[in-house]
């Protein structure tokens, strides 16, 4: 495996493998930011890769979902 790699089913983002000390983490470089995440036991660099990038699309859908809530709220509130 390179370092770094990219997962062919996440597009726009770069993974690398990073070694600290006795820890392993996965740092991911994509849609202008940059996030990482340790490497839990018998997981694969991939693996973390992909529960990474998942868990950040699940937060920003969650964002966007009150966003629109807010939104909409706003402007379904009667004219006085």
């Amino acid at each position: 495996m390179d370092n770094p790699f990219r997962l062919n089913w996440v597009k726009g983002w770069m993974f690398r493998i990073v070694i600290e000390g006795a820890n392993v983490y996965i740092e991911a470089h994509g849609l202008g930011i940059s996030i990482s995440t340790s490497l839990l036991p018998g997981e694969s660099p991939k693996m973390a890769a992909d529960r990474l990038v998942l868990n950040e699309d699940k937060r920003r859908r969650s964002l966007h979902n009150v966003w629109l809530r807010r939104h909409n709220d706003y402007y379904s509130m009667p004219i006085e």
